[in-house]
């Protein structure tokens, strides 16, 4: 029978130990562990602390299997020395693939199974890079990417630069300090990023592809040197496709003497620093600056010699277009002179002719005109007899026409009229009376008579066979009834 067949409840202390008891007896020595970096932490403490994964084939996905790592900080000097006899070539960090030696071991305090790290293989890592860079290399060659980006024209003066980098970092500032003391306005346009760690390659592919889509001369890619583990990203397939394929020329300036990316061996140009980099751009601006005074000097010699030439023969010319304008010019005078000549004996001919008809045609005209006036003179005198003959019976004619219109214009007189007995009646409205149609029951009326006026107001109408009766209801004088009633009768 078994500890695991007998019915035993284990405190949580007694479960930890037989676990560190099995796993004692299942791994008496160290253990070789191979996998990728994730996670790692570097305490004050001095102890080191990371994952150690064996990652997903498909990107972004979790990784298959974890395992804790701690490196605590007795042991850490003797790892860090290993990796010194490797030629310093190597730096324990995130995305970094590593073999580690290590004891399983079961920390109860945090319940948790974890390696402790007693060594390290820095040939594994090194070899691992080198191997994956020569399949990368190969792959792109094939693909003719290798010189791609190279193929493309680069700018004689290349002043709008696209920075990819990390913020804030020494390779930002000694590229920027290098372009700021040259004094040429350069524009720089920075994408920010990560330069190192797990997913620094999809990030600075991004911060490419950004660049180009700001429409600018050059990509300038760069970092501080490192270990050749942290520059792991350069030698990333997503990072030698995006300088490739950007577009746009694509320049590195990796701090590092001894190896070369791939990232630089697929740019159009590399150089060894931040600095460098940035130098080379001075001297591409500088250079188009010289080659542009050069220009404009054999320019400026070729436009001075050829307005020599032409000034001698514009002088030239002149001088011989002076010399036939001046004979012109003589010879036209001798002409305009004798034309002047026959103009003065032809105009004198001519006015003398003009004079003698001028004359003739004067007497004639005199005569005509005393003719014409003697005849308008007897007409005259001929028509004033006649009128005054006929003025006596025309007036005579227009007195009797007078007093006939004199007699008509007193029989019209209105009062000559209300003198013989009639009356005018006005309405409401101030127009005469001509019809009872046109008159309400209320209506003041006013009738004007030969001695005065007569108001009423109408009590009824009736129209018949267009004769109007209208009732008074007003009470007038004696005078004014009486007469009322014999114009009314």
């Amino acid at each position: 029978m078994t500890l695991f067949e007998l019915e035993h409840t284990f405190t949580v202390a007694e479960l930890g130990r037989l676990v560190q008891e099995v796993l004692t007896v299942t791994f008496p020595t160290d253990v070789w562990v191979q996998g990728e970096v994730r996670s790692i932490r570097r305490p004050s403490s001095g102890h080191v602390y990371f994952d150690i994964v064996d990652p997903s084939p498909d990107p972004g996905r979790p990784p298959e299997a974890v395992m804790p790592v701690v490196l605590f900080k007795g042991t850490r000097e003797v790892v860090n020395t290993q990796i010194r006899r490797s030629g310093n070539g190597m730096r324990i960090d995130d995305g970094v693939a590593v073999r580690v030696r290590g004891l399983p071991d079961y920390y109860p305090p945090h319940g948790r199974l974890q390696l402790r790290m007693t060594g390290i293989d820095p040939a594994y890592t090194l070899g691992q890079l080198g191997a994956a860079r020569e399949r990368l290399l190969q792959l792109l060659a094939a693909e003719a990417l290798l010189d791609r980006n190279r193929a493309l024209p680069f700018p004689l003066a290349p002043l709008r630069i696209g920075l990819v980098t990390a913020a804030g970092s020494a390779a930002h500032a000694d590229f920027v300090d290098e372009l700021a003391q040259s004094a040429i306005a350069f524009e720089v346009v920075l994408a920010a990023t990560p330069v190192q760690g797990v997913g620094a390659a999809v990030r600075v592919r991004a911060a490419i592809e950004a660049c180009v889509r700001h429409g600018v001369d050059v990509i300038a890619v760069v970092r501080g040197g490192g270990a050749r583990t942290d520059l792991v990203v350069f030698d990333d397939e997503i990072v030698a496709r995006a300088i490739a394929t950007a577009g746009v020329p694509v320049i590195t300036g990796i701090g590092h003497e001894i190896d070369t990316s791939v990232a630089d061996l697929v740019a159009h140009q590399s150089r060894k620093t931040p600095t460098a980099c940035a130098g080379l751009l001075v001297e591409r601006v500088l250079d188009a600056e010289r080659r542009a005074l050069v220009a404009w000097g054999g320019i400026a010699a070729g436009a001075h010699h050829r307005l020599t030439n032409h000034d001698e023969r514009l002088r030239g010319a002149a001088a011989s277009i002076g010399h036939h304008a001046r004979a012109g010019l003589r010879d036209a005078d001798h002409r305009t002179r004798a034309d002047a000549r026959r103009a003065r004996e032809l105009v004198g001919t001519q006015l003398e002719r003009s004079s003698h008809r001028l004359s003739r045609n004067a007497q004639a005209l005199s005569l005509s005109a005393r003719h014409r006036l003697r005849l308008a003179d007897d007409a005259v005198v001929g028509r004033d007899d006649r009128l005054r003959r006929a003025l006596p019976q025309l007036l005579q004619d227009h007195i009797t026409g007078l007093d006939h219109t004199e007699g008509r214009v007193r029989l019209l007189d209105p009062a000559r009229t209300l003198a013989r007995g009639w009356s005018i009646t006005t309405g409401p409205d101030g127009a005469v009376v001509r019809s009872a149609a046109d008159l309400a029951p209320g209506d003041t009326l006013v009738t004007r008579v030969a001695a005065g006026t007569i108001t009423s107001t109408v009590a009824d109408t009736t129209t018949v066979a267009d004769t109007t009766t209208v009732a008074d209801t007003t009470t007038p004088t004696s005078s004014e009834a009486e007469g009322s009633r014999r114009d009314h009768d």
